[in-house]
């Protein structure tokens, strides 16, 4: 007997493009769907705020769990496309009845204590190369980087809430300059 799904499985691959991607990401999405929606289990799904683009797009300032992923920015890549799709079936699947949650972590990193880490995505790489090199780009920007223990916290708690969206995020970004 199943009491929920929570899916999070993806193939998380920041330079793979959208057929590459559509198969794990989308295509096991929907099967799941249809497993829930046979027997009424509710499914919580992990997303991503990857979704939603930060050029070309008018989106508000402060982007929250109000905010519609129906937007008209350019997502670059087939993780932020494959995402998008597999979360737009969910929330079609729940506004059609299925119960559920929808949870939309930043980028996942490693472990708040003790640092594990899968450690071949492309920000570990990025963080790796820049403390190898001993030096990052002179960019003003934050990173909001998101312990996985923390996301996984959250998720756990958030599951009594029932519906709804939530944002699971790093309150206190990481600057990338120098």
């Amino acid at each position: 007997s199943i009491d929920l799904i929570i899916h999070s499985a993806a193939q998380v691959d920041w330079l793979a493009p959208y057929p590459h991607l559509k198969s794990a990401n989308v295509v096991g999405t929907e099967t799941l769907i249809r497993l829930a929606a046979h027997r009424k289990i509710p499914i919580h799904y992990v997303s991503s705020l990857a979704i939603f683009p930060v050029v070309g797009n008018h989106l508000p300032d402060l982007i929250d769990e109000r905010t519609s992923i129906d937007h008209d920015g350019l997502l670059y890549g087939g993780y932020t496309q494959s995402k998008w799709v597999a979360e737009k079936l969910v929330t079609t699947a729940q506004a059609a009845g299925l119960p559920g949650a929808v949870y939309r972590p930043s980028l996942v990193v490693g472990h708040s204590q003790t640092g594990a880490w899968h450690g071949n995505d492309i920000v570990a790489k990025m963080l790796r190369t820049w403390i190898e090199l001993g030096m990052a780009p002179d960019v003003d920007v934050a990173l909001d980087l998101t312990p996985v223990d923390y996301v996984s916290r959250a998720i756990i708690e958030l599951l009594s809430c029932g519906r709804g969206v939530y944002h699971v995020n790093n309150p206190q970004p990481v600057p990338a300059g120098t």
